[in-house]
């Protein structure tokens, strides 16, 4: 549901939907389960599956376009810091 293509397109909103769901219940669980909110987990999980479409050689706008993204800006080098602290194992 969420990496399918355009990967991770849909909002919280539809997964909640799709789901039966509130955006608060997935937004809470999401933090609860990754360490990371929906929109920081979506944005590591495109820079995941850019990484070896880059290292093929693909151009990074067929990349970025491969991963859900509308323009090459937020998969470039520059963009593809991690956001968020990384989860520390419980």
């Amino acid at each position: 549901m969420c990496t399918g293509p355009p990967l991770g397109s849909r909002t919280l909103d539809a997964l909640g939907r799709a789901t039966g769901s509130s955006r608060r219940t997935l937004s809470r669980l999401f933090v609860r389960d990754t360490g990371l909110t929906f929109d920081q987990w979506r944005t590591r999980l495109r820079l995941c599956t850019a990484l070896p479409l880059l290292a093929s050689g693909q151009p990074l706008a067929r990349a970025a376009r491969a991963v859900g993204y509308a323009t090459p800006v937020p998969c470039s080098p520059r963009s593809a810091a991690p956001s968020g602290p990384p989860r520390t194992a419980t």
